[in-house]
């Protein structure tokens, strides 16, 4: 995200837009398998199908709804680096989540 909040408005697909865009699609292909392992890894057999649909809903719901109105809302803004503001607070929504995932990833851990 950080790397598409670079290019230049407007910007030559070849040289600005296709490396981010390849990065992004092999990483959150990968990203996704591995965020829906880990919210699953910890229940009962029995009760993943059910896990895995509510990790689905707020993915869908928070990334895809909330998401979606953020960066609409930065792009039509009316100020002409709408894009990188949409990519940067990508960027950090990104990192944001990083804090609570740290935090769930510590206390699943056994002392």
């Amino acid at each position: 995200m950080l790397w598409l909040a670079r290019a230049p408005v407007p910007a030559d697909y070849i040289r600005d837009v296709l490396g981010p865009l390849i990065v992004l699609g092999a990483s959150l292909s990968v990203a996704f398998v591995v965020l829906t392992q880990e919210a699953v890894a910890d229940i009962d057999p029995d009760e993943r199908g059910l896990a895995s649909g509510i990790f689905e809903t707020a993915n869908h719901l928070f990334g895809g709804a909330v998401g979606v109105a953020l960066y609409a809302t930065l792009l039509t803004a009316g100020h002409a680096d709408g894009y990188r503001n949409a990519f940067l607070a990508g960027a950090a929504l990104a990192l944001a989540g990083l804090l609570p995932a740290r935090m769930s990833r510590a206390q699943a851990q056994p002392r």
